[in-house]
């Protein structure tokens, strides 16, 4: 089953000091009409690594934004542990990856991935 990451609050208005306002103003503003949309990052780790430092920001950014942002990890479990982590590590840079019935049927039942999630 994937495991949920908890994560600290981080609020936007944390970078009103640092960042330029008319940034965080659109900001806002493109993430207004994706209020209640749902994101979610499945990683091979919680720990180490750039994308969990980065998840352990955003994922809370997200949220304060309005979007439903969640992040799981993949358990570590022999070799489909590794298959999988090996395909997500290579589809990284494809803005949007076609996944088959048969493979997203296979990742759901291994991880007892609720549906709609």
């Amino acid at each position: 089953m994937l495991q949920p990451v908890s994560t600290a609050p981080v609020h936007l208005s944390a970078y009103e000091e640092h960042a330029n306002p008319t940034m965080l103003v659109q900001m806002r503003a493109m993430a207004s009409p994706m209020q209640g949309l749902r994101v979610v990052h499945i990683n091979a780790t919680a720990d180490g690594g750039g994308v969990a430092e980065i998840l352990r920001s955003l994922v809370p950014l997200l949220s304060d934004l309005g979007l439903d942002a969640c992040w799981y990890v993949l358990p570590p479990d022999g070799d489909f542990f590794g298959t999988v982590a090996e395909a997500m590590w290579k589809a990284r840079p494809v803005i949007a990856t076609p996944v088959g019935a048969a493979a997203r049927r296979s990742v759901r039942e291994r991880f007892l991935i609720p549906p709609g999630l």
